[in-house]
């Protein structure tokens, strides 16, 4: 773009030839010797000369960029055009913020911003290289100064934005720019056991009369004889209730199981409600708590506030139990019993909530390794007894649909609930 003059001004050779000649005389008078005079003479000459001379060509700068686009931290070329009738031409650039040269050819770089650029024929030419390190719209601006005769007087010219370079963010930038606040979904993420009207297949069966004709699946009826329809899925999450087992009975050496139930639901209260599910707590410490169905930061809080003040306990009131469950367990809804299985209570409350159609998960914590070996045979025989009454519960519970996993010290929580999860997941297609 060409920038208009916007005048002369005076050098500080002039002003220092100004003053030589005004001193001049009164040196001469003070000393008594017209020497002084004799030497400012030239000098006013000089500064008449260059004051008056007139100019042939009023400076012009232009300032063209070398393409309309660019990405942040890639270089784009410029090409700065001076016409001025001198031998030099002095450019300074306003540089947007973030903005380097990088390179240039035919001027020589002063400072960060400034150019020293040679005319011949009354014009020059200069190539820059200039790095936007910040993302937007950029335009360069500058000034233009060039020295008249005796070097006495500068003109200068400035003017307008240039044409501007819209500079897009790198791929690091976009993605920090874009990145979610948060990826899981707003409900949970727990498929609905239940059928009804959503978009996850169930399975497909025979189709029946009172089936609506759009649940026909035509591609499997086309080949039978049969009608066939699909069923699927509802698409309202599935709840999920913790149910914190701290019944240890008559043997005090397994309380340090309880340490580890609580470890493990807090664990659990943590992911899940990182995921925006809907929470609950079952509580067996003592008397039964039950916590109502919720999500949210305040909710997660209050619920690892109970599962903290969870202590052992020898023998729960099943009646209270049995009455908790029956009014607030519905499909559909999730229950994950953390337990050490000591209790046959704990065993029959999942069966029979996994045979009213309630999807149960048991995450069974070993107490083994709190527990002494026994040094007499009698009680030997009575530990390995127990350990197999143990694995029977486990096996009786898997049979029954209960997804069980069971949990020890060298085993991560995460692998536990990742077998259960796929156990879910292949039962809900057998369902």
């Amino acid at each position: 773009m060409t920038i208009g003059a916007r005048g002369r001004t005076v050098t500080l050779r002039a002003g220092a030839y100004l003053a030589a000649v005004v001193v001049a005389p009164f040196a001469a008078l003070a000393l008594g010797d017209p020497a002084p005079v004799l030497v400012a003479l030239p000098v006013a000459l000089c500064l008449v000369v260059g004051l008056m001379a007139p100019l042939e060509m009023e400076p012009s700068l232009r300032i063209v960029p070398g393409r309309d686009r660019s990405v942040e931290g890639m270089a784009v070329p410029y090409r700065v055009e001076v016409e001025a009738t001198a031998s030099m031409a002095y450019v300074t650039l306003d540089l947007p913020a973030a903005a380097v040269i990088s390179e240039a050819r035919g001027a020589r770089v002063v400072g960060s911003n400034g150019l020293v650029i040679v005319l011949t024929g009354g014009g020059g030419l200069a190539d820059l290289d200039v790095t936007f390190g910040r993302w937007g719209n950029h335009a360069i601006t500058g000034q233009v100064a060039v020295q008249g005769p005796l070097w006495l007087t500068d003109q200068t010219a400035v003017g307008g934005d240039s044409q501007s370079v819209v500079v897009l963010p790198d791929t690091a930038t976009v993605r920090r720019l874009v990145e979610p606040l948060m990826t899981n979904m707003h409900a949970g993420d727990l498929v609905s056991v239940g059928r009804g009207a959503g978009i996850e297949p169930a399975e497909v069966r025979v189709w029946q009369p009172s089936d609506p004709p759009r649940a026909i699946n035509w591609r499997a009826s086309a080949r039978s004889e049969r009608l066939w329809t699909t069923d699927r899925h509802a698409d309202r999450n599935g709840d999920l209730i913790l149910v914190v087992d701290s019944i240890t009975g008559a043997a005090a050496e397994i309380e340090e199981t309880v340490g580890e139930v609580v470890r493990l639901v807090a664990s659990l209260v943590e992911a899940y409600g990182r995921g925006r599910h809907r929470l609950g707590l079952v509580s067996l410490s003592g008397y039964t708590r039950w916590f109502g169905l919720d999500s949210g930061a305040l909710h997660e809080h209050r619920l690892l506030e109970a599962v903290m003040r969870t202590q052992a306990v020898v023998d729960p009131v099943w009646m209270a139990v049995d009455r908790v469950f029956e009014r607030t367990v519905h499909r559909p809804t999730f229950v994950i019993f953390v337990s050490p299985l000591v209790s046959d209570g704990i065993r029959e409350r999942a069966l029979r909530l996994a045979a009213g159609g309630i999807d149960v998960g048991m995450v069974a914590v070993d107490p083994s390794p709190w527990i002494v070996p026994p040094g007499d045979r009698l009680r030997a025989t009575a530990h390995r007894i127990w350990r197999i009454e143990r694995r029977r519960s486990l096996d009786v519970l898997a049979a029954s649909g209960v997804a069980v996993g069971e949990w020890r010290p060298d085993r991560s929580l995460a692998d536990v609930m990742e077998e259960m999860g796929e156990w879910r997941r292949r039962r809900r297609l057998r369902i």
